[in-house]
């Protein structure tokens, strides 16, 4: 998840599950661009979510 100091914030699977993921990239490319900031914006967070888990029911 990243944050920007304008309010924007973005979750994206990094496993390739449903929803958006981060593509895998080769060695010679230049990254991936996850969003686009506005003149000025920067981005002020970013931390890990993790997955929970299905609590089983007996």
């Amino acid at each position: 998840m990243l944050a920007t100091d304008q309010g924007k914030i973005i979750r994206i699977s990094v496993d390739g599950g449903e929803g958006n993921t981060i593509r895998v990239a080769g060695r010679k490319t230049q990254g991936v661009n996850l969003f686009t900031l506005s003149e000025g914006e920067k981005v002020v967070s970013v931390d890990r979510v993790k997955e929970e888990e299905d609590e089983e029911e007996d």
